[in-house]
């Protein structure tokens, strides 16, 4: 093989390995059904809480806990590794114990509470209740106390976040100003 075949294999090689390398928790799929209809859907990695799970963060080097994931409740995944599923929180990234979860596969047409972070943020005055739906009132979690997380939108009483890749509420009288 000639020098330029080589540098050609070589250049192939690292166009192709990268994307490969990444581990991406967010697949499509698009299958033809018995009548050749085409049919797209995303499959995204989640889990669900199986006992009140502790969020931790890893910013100084040392685990710390930053909140909590109620029992019973599926989150987003983005990655796991040493024992831990990787989450998005906040502007970062929270870990959950792997023994606190099970991984699931969960199917939709498109991708769940992809919002895009606006730069306003608030801060927990204490440990701050995280709910799934207004209406419900269900919790779904917790955010410790002088935590700042940012706001993807915001109602005359509530704050709307992206917690663990879920759209969720906060009472805007359990935080200080922004």
């Amino acid at each position: 093989m000639s020098v330029f075949g080589v540098v050609i294999a070589i250049f192939i090689v690292l166009l192709i390995l990268p994307p490969m390398q990444i581990a991406s928790h967010i697949r499509s799929y698009v299958s033809k059904d018995t009548i050749g209809i085409v049919n797209a859907s995303f499959q995204k990695d989640t889990i669900r809480i199986i006992r009140n799970a502790e969020i931790l963060e890893n910013m100084t080097g040392v685990f710390e806990q930053v909140g909590t994931a109620r029992a019973g409740h599926h989150f987003n995944i983005i990655g796991e590794s040493d024992g831990y599923f990787h989450v998005k929180f906040g502007r970062g990234i929270g870990f959950i114990r792997q023994e606190d979860a099970v991984k699931l596969k969960s199917e939709s047409l498109t991708p769940e509470n992809e919002y895009e972070l606006t730069n306003e943020s608030f801060i927990t005055k204490n440990n701050v209740v995280v709910y799934d739906l207004v209406a419900t009132s269900e919790e779904i979690g917790l955010i410790k106390a002088n935590m700042r997380y940012p706001i993807a939108q915001e109602t005359n009483r509530w704050y709307v976040i992206d917690f663990l890749g879920k759209s969720a509420y906060i009472d805007k009288k359990k935080s200080s100003s922004r």
